[in-house]
């Protein structure tokens, strides 16, 4: 077969294939087409039957549907709050030997969660597997498999499906450490708890005006928030209108730390939320719980539950301790008294005794006193009587030798004038 032959083959060949392919492209566009339109049709046609025959019901649908969505957050946020609160418990709880958290403790498992969460999402958002990760390593039981850790895992569950509300399989690790922070420490006042949720949730040194709905989410009811939002623009209209060079940085939304927490101490803001309601919370005078005005109104329930809770154990340990340094106070005074009272008794008994010992003392010394002089005058007897005997006893002596001295004179004269005669 020539050279020519076998090209104008394979040429045939080719135009062929294309041809067929191309056939098959066009069927295939062609059903792609027909299937659109059909869809397409019997949408429309549906649509136009569900707004024909049920106007009221979309409208209906249309007036209830913002009540749902807040419905929706509200229990949103009550089973995020529920999730944190068991999560809490079971991993702070007293152990099987009765041993409690230290604050130190706490404290250094906080930081070691944010250093995990931190190292592994920088980004905010964390996925499941490494939220679980995170939690498992800085809490007890990422080691040691026990049946408290069955329980960890499915708190973890829990927390992770309730703040997971969008089911994007990630959330924000910022929020959930400022739930856990809330849970561990409810004491302290709504403002505190604001400026910390500033702080942990924005984690930066300013965020917009429009993000502050993210940081007040934890803490304000989903059907309160708007009203809020509201009262805090009007806050941070005051607080820069207030500050120099507002022609400058009019157009500037931005808030810092220092910025929001002069909004919260705006007089209007203070006297509207941050006082005490009219309503006191407890048993009687004995342990009452002051509630502000904000956590009344904006709190949901579990969480003002959660802060009634622990203000009223404060309350109750306060007034317990306030026993306690009174019993320990009476206590002491009774043994002051008691002290005073034996001191008393020392003191009079050394002055018994002193006394006793003065007055055996004088005795004593009038007793020798009296031999001392009677000793005295037996020795001056003695001596005058030695005195006297002594004297006897010379004169006696000195007569006998002055007799002899006598005696040799006569005779040495006598002998020396008989000499003399001779």
């Amino acid at each position: 077969m020539s050279p020519d032959k076998r090209d104008a083959l394979a040429s045939r060949e080719v135009n062929s294939v294309i041809k067929e392919k191309s056939d098959i492209g066009y069927s295939q566009t062609f059903m792609s087409n027909k299937g659109e339109q059909y869809y397409r049709v019997r949408y429309e046609s549906e649509f136009s039957k569900f707004l024909s025959s049920s106007k009221s019901e979309l409208s209906k649908i249309h007036e209830e549907y913002p009540d749902d969505y807040v419905e929706r957050d509200v229990s949103a946020q009550d089973k995020m709050w529920r999730s944190v609160m068991h999560l809490q418990r079971v991993i702070f709880g007293k152990a099987e030997n009765g041993d409690q958290w230290s604050e130190y403790r706490r404290n250094k498992l906080l930081e070691d969660l944010h250093e995990n969460f931190f190292q592994l999402a920088t980004k905010r958002f964390i996925s499941r597997p490494n939220f679980e990760c995170c939690l498992l390593k800085a809490s007890r039981g990422s080691r040691h498999r026990t049946v408290k850790d069955e329980k960890l895992v499915i708190a973890l569950d829990s927390v992770y499906n309730s703040f997971d509300v969008l089911s994007n399989e990630a959330f924000d690790w910022r929020r959930f450490l400022f739930y856990l922070h809330f849970a561990l420490d409810p004491r302290k006042t709504a403002k505190e708890h604001l400026l910390s949720a500033f702080s942990k949730i924005g984690n930066k040194s300013c965020i917009d005006l429009q993000d502050l709905g993210v940081v007040l989410f934890p803490l304000v009811k989903a059907d309160a928030a708007k009203d809020v939002l509201c009262v805090m623009d009007e806050a941070w209209a005051q607080v820069k209108a207030s500050q120099q060079g507002i022609d400058e940085n009019l157009g500037s939304t931005k808030l810092t730390m220092n910025f929001f927490q002069q909004m919260l101490e705006l007089k209007g803001i203070q006297t509207s939320f941050f006082d005490q309601s009219k309503s006191a919370w407890g048993r009687g005078r004995t342990f009452p719980v002051y509630i502000c005005q904000w956590e009344e109104e904006f709190y949901n329930e579990t969480l003002l539950q959660l802060v009634k809770v622990s203000r009223r154990e404060a309350t109750i340990e306060d007034k317990l301790n306030r026993d306690n340094s009174r019993t320990k106070l009476n206590v002491w005074r009774q043994l002051l008294d008691f002290a005073r009272y034996q001191r008393s008794l020392r003191s009079i008994f050394n002055k018994i005794n002193d006394r006793m010992k003065l007055r055996r003392k004088a005795r004593g010394l009038m007793a020798f006193s009296h031999w001392t002089a009677n000793q005295h005058a037996a020795l001056e007897i003695q001596r005058v009587g030695r005195g006297f005997l002594g004297r006897m006893i010379a004169r006696n002596r000195w007569m006998i030798y002055s007799s002899a001295t006598m005696i040799q004179t006569h005779s040495r004269m006598y002998f020396a004038k008989r000499k003399l005669n001779e």
